[in-house]
């Protein structure tokens, strides 16, 4: 016992001479080089109706009467190194949520000072009764949807609920959309939060944000096993509810999540060594997922070649229209987006093709239009934004993905995607709910 209080003691002591001697070197805790300047983007797009038109030229240095209005109270950006805030936190329902009330800027890709709700969601705050004469909208989708890459005015919500209040189906009403988005969230995740967090603020819509590049393996454990609830099929083939998360793997934290981030925050802020061992550790999942990225890419694009694919693409379609089942019964409408993935929208056309070439591809379109099909068995609207997303991105040879200090032309929208995302949807929306709301009237 004497031994073990001893060997104790000497770790903390080596820890603790380490923490000081990395302050005394100043070494900063994250190992990596200061981002440049975000790419030159649009101002600030108007919401609109009409079909994408040419994008404008670069915006010149905003004053600070044009900062937009969530970033305009921002503290100063942190130096590079500085911790930034964690977001998000385990979960026992659904792995993971974000963090009700934190607020601190994202620098890892774009740049955008984040505020989470008081309620837990990348949004502004809302009332859990609705308001007198308003339609609410409630989205529910993964990172895309959540858009931390960019301030709360540039995301594609954002521009279509002020969009729709030019709608003809919503004349005197305010349209209220409300982000249920999650980093990495899986069509069951999402179904799992309409049930729990989603219904109690009484919805006259679900859209439901669908992101072809991960969200059908993000549904089945054997290609993507993370610490989240997972649908299984049991032995009569319907879907029941796998919650073995709750007991998991404790080297396994859920996505975006380190083992140090189970710490308390005060003592991870003020710990360089801890620091260290998250972005290291960050580092290898980023890897890994990477990686897992890779090998994805060759199977999605393809009709299922295996019984794995074939079982995740059928619990996919069937907790889509399970979610269907769910809103019909609760009397309100649904509708699904399938966004873009970069490949299927980089405005070379030469990149596609040798994207499609050395994935063996089929067709980069495969999953958008897979989804559409289901749509139209269970009549449901489905709106498929990447083949118009590639249409203007090459027309007009801009990236509607990627920033400056990430990846440029990869990873999520950039301001300019959410722009084009928005004015693509909107009259789809708008158009779907004119015609459905007049049969209600009549």
């Amino acid at each position: 016992m004497s031994n073990l209080g001893l060997a104790a003691g000497s770790l903390l002591f080596a820890l603790l001479m380490a923490e000081v001697g990395l302050r005394i070197a100043n070494i900063p805790p994250q190992a990596k080089p200061e981002p440049q300047p975000q790419a030159s983007s649009s101002p600030e797009p108007t919401p609109s109706l009409v079909e994408p038109s040419p994008t404008p030229g670069p915006s010149p240095a905003p004053a600070q009467e044009n900062v937009l209005p969530s970033q305009r109270n921002a503290p100063p950006k942190p130096a590079p190194g500085t911790p930034q805030p964690n977001f998000f936190q385990t979960d026992k329902d659904l792995g993971w949520t974000h963090q009700a009330g934190v607020s601190g800027w994202w620098t890892a890709e774009g740049e955008a000072y984040i505020e989470i709700s008081s309620a837990g969601l990348r949004d502004r705050e809302h009332p859990i009764e609705k308001p007198p004469n308003t339609f609410r909208i409630a989205l529910l989708g993964d990172s895309f949807s959540e858009a931390l890459q960019v301030p709360l005015e540039q995301t594609y919500w954002w521009f279509m609920q002020h969009a729709l209040e030019n709608c003809p189906a919503f004349q005197g009403k305010t349209v209220d959309v409300m982000n249920f988005g999650v980093t990495n969230y899986g069509t069951g995740q999402q179904l799992l939060r309409l049930r729990r967090d989603v219904w109690q603020y009484n919805p006259d819509m679900i859209l439901l944000a669908v992101f072809t590049g991960n969200d059908v393996p993000d549904n089945y454990k054997p290609l993507d096993a993370r610490n989240r609830p997972y649908f299984v099929y049991n032995n009569q083939g319907q879907l029941e509810l796998d919650l073995s998360f709750r007991n998991p793997d404790k080297t396994l934290p859920p996505y975006n999540l380190s083992r140090v981030d189970m710490l308390p925050n005060w003592l991870v802020n003020h710990s360089r060594i801890l620091q260290l061992v998250r972005n290291v550790e960050k580092d290898m999942k980023n890897r890994r997922l990477e990686a897992l990225r890779q090998y994805t890419y060759n199977y999605l694009y393809r009709e299922p070649e295996d019984e794995t694919w074939g079982t995740a693409w059928q619990i996919t379609e069937d907790l889509i229209e399970l979610m269907h089942q769910e809103v019909k019964e609760k009397s309100a409408e649904f509708m699904v987006v399938t966004l873009s993935n970069e490949a299927q929208v980089n405005p070379d056309p030469a990149f596609r093709d040798g994207f499609v070439a050395s994935n063996g591809i089929m067709d980069l379109f495969y999953p958008d239009n897979r989804i559409k099909a289901l749509g139209d068995r269970l009549n449901f609207p489905v709106v498929n934004l990447a083949p118009t997303l590639q249409t203007y991105a090459q027309e007009n040879q801009v990236c509607l993905h990627g920033f400056a200090n990430a990846v440029e032309c990869g990873g999520h929208w950039n301001d300019r995607g959410h722009a084009i995302a928005a004015q693509v949807l909107t009259p789809q929306v708008c158009q779907y709910l004119s015609a459905t709301l007049g049969k209600q009237e009549n």
